[in-house]
């Protein structure tokens, strides 16, 4: 799983310090939430999926460069979940 940080930017270290513990936490969560899928998908590899970190609204995106069917599949768990179980927006989805 990666993790791309945008936009890239010249915060102070106590915000980068901020920013790697909301990105430690939300790895702990996605990473129980993938491991979960992945059990159940047969084409399912953590090493294809990326996220965006848009760092300026602390919130996490499927990337667009994570391949079909997995885009997929995650863009609709995140469109159908109705609680904060998720903790990833699909681009069509607003952040806030």
């Amino acid at each position: 799983m990666r993790i791309n940080w945008l936009p890239k930017n010249t915060a102070t270290s106590s915000d980068i310090q901020k920013l790697l513990d909301l990105e430690y936490k939300f790895r702990s969560k996605a990473i129980r939430i993938l491991l979960a899928i992945g059990e159940d998908q047969d084409d399912f590899d953590l090493d294809h999926i990326t996220f965006d970190f848009h760092t300026a609204d602390t919130v996490f995106f499927i990337s667009k460069m994570t391949p079909q069917p997995i885009y997929g599949y995650l863009s609709e768990l995140a469109s159908n979940s109705v609680d904060s179980e998720i903790p990833w927006f699909c681009h069509t989805q607003t952040s806030l």
